[in-house]
């Protein structure tokens, strides 16, 4: 810069070094950009007069420069006292986003730095930060009222303030939710079966968690069918689904269910069913025995008159054979265990009624509402 340098008098924006060298412009403009600085480079052909003849010279190029400290590029008095108003210069010298245009799509990879400000420097020394982005593309959705939801395996707190932060703006503090399976302490419990329009949504839900090769799995199929017909029969005794209680009548077995759903419908359709009855559950000696004397009087005597689907199907799985019916649901089971065990329990089981439990419950409505607002 104190050779082939350039500052205009009085003007900052007029710093420059100019060579007939391409690569070493270049290298002057990485330079620069390594240093903090803003660098371009123009070129052009010189043209010079030989015996009355205008000639084409070599190309010549020119690094026009914006540095922070324009002082430290001279190290000679004579361009370093040039120099004026430098302090202002260095506060207004940013970079600036001019357009953003789509490249197409291609592999990406996530970086995270393992410092405070997550700071770090790419293509072109350009500091830039993947969490700023996304503070502000979750500071506008919530305040035009949007859903946001964030999976973040990286675990960054500063993403999280400023989620937090951003409900606050939106006068809506409540909507922010938090939940973190490894710390259950100071986790939110949310209900993933809480909203719902039809039973079947229930189960399917759960089912999209099965592993399955193809989409014509059997054991899946048959699993997703099982859950319905637990749901639909707990819906029908006026009792929220959940996973634990999927867990407890697809493992523990569904007698219980099956005879709390039969007389309540038998109360409901069949006057006097009781002494109807009797003649089914002459033999029983224990709660098998009684529920599969129910089921053969509704079949033989009610489903006739007054049939139920929900009956049909908690008595189809009732009189299932047991070891089949384990082979049938042994893709179903690791995934109801793994979302009910140790502290995801009561994490995705929530009880509404637990006054003990002190953990933030994100949605209260009608317990034994089908449909509700979540």
């Amino acid at each position: 810069m104190d050779t082939d340098g350039t500052v205009g008098w009085g003007h900052l924006s007029d710093l420059s070094y100019a060579t007939s060298s391409a690569q070493l412009a270049r290298d002057v403009q990485e330079l620069v950009w390594s240093l903090g600085g803003i660098a371009r480079i123009t070129s052009k052909i010189s043209v010079y007069i030989d015996r009355g003849e205008r000639r084409r010279g070599r190309r010549a190029y020119r690094v026009h420069i914006r540095y922070p400290r324009p002082r430290d590029l001279f190290s000679g008095a004579s361009k370093r006292d040039r120099i004026v108003g430098e302090y202002q210069y260095a506060r207004s010298l940013k970079l600036r986003i001019c357009a953003i245009e789509p490249a197409g799509e291609a592999p990406a990879q996530c970086i995270a730095i393992d410092h405070p400000d997550h700071l770090y420097l790419t293509d072109g020394y350009v500091v830039t930060h993947n969490t700023r982005l996304f503070d502000l593309l979750v500071t506008q959705a919530a305040l035009r009222r949007e859903a946001v939801v964030i999976i973040d395996p990286k675990g960054d707190q500063d993403l999280k303030h400023a989620a937090e932060r951003a409900c606050r703006s939106a006068g809506e503090p409540k909507r922010f939710v938090h939940f973190h399976p490894a710390f259950p302490q100071a986790s939110a419990r949310i209900d993933p079966l809480h909203s719902f329009n039809r039973a079947t949504e229930v189960a399917s839900r759960v089912a999209a968690l099965i592993p399955s090769e193809t989409g014509n799995d059997p054991f899946k199929a048959f699993g997703q069918m099982a859950m319905s017909n637990v749901v639909q029969g707990l819906l029908a005794v006026g009792e929220r689904p959940s996973l634990v209680t999927l867990r407890r009548y697809l493992e523990g077995g569904a007698e219980s269910l099956v005879e709390r759903v039969l007389v309540r419908y038998l109360g409901e359709h069949v006057p006097n069913w009781e002494s109807e009855a009797k003649p089914f559950l002459r033999q029983a000696r224990d709660t098998t025995a009684r529920v599969a004397g129910l089921v053969r009087y509704y079949r033989e005597s009610v489903s006739a008159r007054h049939p139920s689907t929900v009956v049909d199907g908690l008595a189809s799985l009732f009189e299932h054979e047991r070891v089949h019916f384990s082979k049938m649901i042994a893709s179903l089971m690791p995934i109801l265990n793994m979302l009910t065990s140790a502290d995801l329990g009561p994490l995705l089981s929530p009880d509404a009624a637990d006054t003990r439990d002190p953990r933030r419950l994100s949605s209260r409505t009608n317990p034994f509402s089908r449909r509700s607002r979540g």
